[in-house]
């Protein structure tokens, strides 16, 4: 009972515009919300623990659901309309639901985010453009069951419009992911600008300010 009464209060607070009163609320009910974090109108529904850092925002109009952990860092940024999810049998059975967003890094507008698996993404790094989308779970059909896979992004990466990637994806630190990419498994090396169906190197980035940077989200 006690847990359906924070659900339904999460969301309730949720509708409110950002103001230190929200930020207060939102730790009322257990979530760590440093006080010059702000949090944007949303959906925040039956999210287990939400943690802030410090001057981290959340725009207006996103949808988070059902995750176990959503956790920005210091100087973090969420855009507007974006759709965080993750399966509830899933994360019942075991799978981490999580996403962990690093210091100074951005998910930028209208992107499709499912963290069933857990997805860790880097300091300084930018999910930029629109209408990216992240899975980490799907149907092997060698066992025929549904299974979760992590991904994992690094430092400084650069990840650009409409990409799709999968389970178990891995960028190294400080590469560019172009337009309209597939990210399956690993991908190797640093400093490169990394593009197509599969992902492959186009050529090295070197002398990259996007890289050295010690600002945050680049606006």
């Amino acid at each position: 009972m006690i847990r359906k009464t924070k659900i339904l209060l999460l969301l309730f607070a949720g509708l409110f515009p950002a103001s230190s009163l929200k930020s207060i609320v939102f730790r009322c009910l257990g979530h760590q919300v440093h006080a010059s974090a702000r949090i944007g109108v949303g959906l925040y529904f039956n999210i287990r623990k939400i943690h802030l850092g410090k001057y981290s925002k959340i725009a207006n109009f996103n949808i988070i659901k059902g995750l176990q952990l959503f956790s920005l860092d210091d100087s973090a940024l969420i855009g507007s309309f974006n759709w965080f999810t993750c399966s509830e049998t899933l994360c019942k059975s075991g799978a981490p639901g999580e996403l962990r967003l690093g210091s100074n890094s951005a998910i930028t507008s209208r992107h499709y985010v499912d963290a069933t698996g857990g997805i860790s993404i880097g300091s300084f790094t930018t999910i930029a453009g629109v209408r990216s989308i992240f899975f980490t779970h799907g149907i092997d059909y060698k066992i025929n069951s549904q299974v979760w896979k992590p991904i994992v992004i690094g430092d400084y990466c650069l990840l650009n419009s409409n990409l799709s990637v999968a389970p178990g994806a891995l960028v190294s630190n400080r590469n560019v992911i172009g337009m309209g990419s597939i990210l399956i498994g690993s991908v190797p090396g640093s400093e490169n600008l990394i593009t197509g169906d599969k992902a492959r190197v186009i050529r090295h980035l070197d002398a990259s300010l996007y890289f050295t940077r010690d600002v945050g989200p680049v606006s």
